[in-house]
């Protein structure tokens, strides 16, 4: 990567990498009666141009485009096309390839060295060229401008602050464009499922009990909203997979 300092408190940056994954013990043994040695490493590239301004100890802004593509990625077959049950599965590569083109930016301001508000907003373009190279059936995929899981709109807000000797942390997050394929959130043939949009709001406490001894509260999902990840196909029943509601954790993190 290269990065060019326009001013004292502003810089751009250009970056490229590029990542593989090879074949394991996952992909080996999970079906070992139909193992497939003829597996290819995974691979990823990403270009990333990016602009921060700042201000030491005030604020921060950060802004960037990116372009990933991916190729030979590694899934199981047959699950898409076999009778309901557990059919014979197996991993091969993907046809094709996938991209994703993005945009995020991010502000942040500082209080101290203790408090800090940040608000984030990322925006992606996917397309699946892959899922539109059906190989015997078992690649076909939902949609090839959507992918499973991956929230095409998503703004986040995040504030730190300290209450005495707590230290306190409230998430907001709202995910819109949303898309699940099907059975157990896994693709179907047919078209994905666009989900609701939802918003999360989720408190996290700390206070020192002793030494390196800290008890913790967590509160997630606070104002109890429902919302789901996954949507089941017709075959499975139908409907959607409800995450949990307003949930609390308690404990006590003791660092020798």
């Amino acid at each position: 990567g290269a990065t060019y300092h326009a001013t004292a408190n502003s810089r751009w940056a250009l970056s490229y990498g590029k990542a593989y994954y090879l074949p394991s013990l996952r992909e080996s043994l999970l079906f070992p009666l139909n193992f497939n040695p003829d597996l290819k490493p995974e691979y990823t590239e990403q270009y990333e141009l990016s602009y921060t301004a700042f201000r030491a100890g005030r604020w921060q802004w950060q802004s960037s485009v990116f372009h990933t593509r991916n190729w030979n990625r590694i899934e199981r077959s047959n699950w898409r096309t076999g009778p309901p049950g557990w059919p014979p599965q197996s991993f091969e590569n993907y046809p094709g390839e996938e991209t994703i083109k993005g945009f995020e930016t991010s502000w942040t301001r500082y209080w101290g060295a203790e408090s800090s508000l940040n608000v984030s907003y990322t925006r992606l373009d996917i397309d699946n060229n892959e899922l539109d190279l059906a190989l015997a059936g078992a690649f076909k995929q939902p949609d090839p401008d959507h992918k499973d899981f991956t929230p095409e709109q998503q703004v986040d807000l995040n504030l730190t602050g300290r209450l005495g000797i707590v230290s306190a942390t409230a998430n907001i997050q709202y995910v819109d464009d949303f898309y699940s394929g099907g059975a157990g959130g896994l693709p179907t043939a047919g078209t994905a499922t666009l989900m609701d949009s939802y918003t999360l709001l989720n408190l996290h406490f700390n206070c020192p009990v002793w030494n390196e001894s800290k008890a913790f509260l967590s509160v997630h999902n606070v104002l109890d909203d429902d919302y789901a990840l996954r949507n089941f196909s017709a075959r499975t029943g139908g409907g959607k997979w409800i995450m949990p509601g307003r949930t609390w954790t308690l404990g006590f993190e003791w660092n020798l």
